[in-house]
């Protein structure tokens, strides 16, 4: 099934949504160089990217490489963006080693949620009023 990207600009953020089954590493890639093609092209310092409706490799040795190619591959200002990423309960372990790895690679804005309002309710508190 191929990944299908939705995105809604909202008052306070942009709104990615995703669905679909990512089959290996390398697909992965692309779908994530792709969520950050969308962000720029959209401007968006602050973003909720909604992918419970996606499945994708499982693994840390996955999220590593992924985070690694990510860190290679985007600019510095990438990083000063705030992304709520909100996952399904049942990837709450990858959930978290994600979220850890991107911190360890300077992406501290970036957190894993697994409820959409949390991930909102978070996400708006870091915007400077």
């Amino acid at each position: 099934m191929p990944i299908e990207i939705t995105t809604e600009k909202r008052r306070h953020y942009l709104l990615m949504k995703s669905v679909g089954d990512i089959q290996d590493l390398d697909e992965w890639k692309e779908v994530s160089m792709k969520y950050f093609e969308i962000i720029a092209a959209h401007n968006s310092q602050n973003t909720i990217s909604d992918i419970r409706e996606l499945t994708f490799p499982q693994g840390i040795f996955s999220i590593m490489e992924l985070v690694d190619h990510i860190s290679e591959e985007q600019p510095i200002s990438a990083r000063a963006w705030r992304v709520a990423v909100v996952m399904s309960p049942a990837d709450q372990e990858i959930g978290k080693f994600w979220e850890t790895a991107s911190a360890n690679r300077g992406f501290t804005n970036s957190k894993a949620f697994f409820n959409f309002d949390e991930a909102e309710a978070w996400l708006i508190s870091k915007i400077p009023k």
